[in-house]
């Protein structure tokens, strides 16, 4: 589980000492930093909601990355091909 947190093992074990062990897997964890309860969510959601952005940032960067490269592919295509 820290692996998809992208914490380590230590960090893991220190938080769910600190905060308990039900904290991340309770509910669903959304794009708001308040918790179910409307108070503030604990160091435990806040690391797996980090993750989850991380995760779809590298995703969406990837993306990017390959539409520029297929872009610079077409443009480079010369303009006197036959059809």
């Amino acid at each position: 589980m820290s692996r998809e947190l992208g914490v380590s093992t230590w960090s893991l074990t220190r938080w769910k000492k600190l905060f308990g062990e039900g904290g991340a897997g309770v509910g669903s964890v959304g794009r708001s930093p308040k918790g179910a309860n409307g108070g503030d969510a604990s160091a435990v959601q806040l690391a797996s909601e980090l993750a989850g952005v991380r995760a779809e940032l590298y995703a969406v960067t990837r993306q990017r990355d390959i539409l520029k490269k297929a872009l610079a592919i077409v443009g480079q295509e010369s303009p006197s091909g036959t059809f």
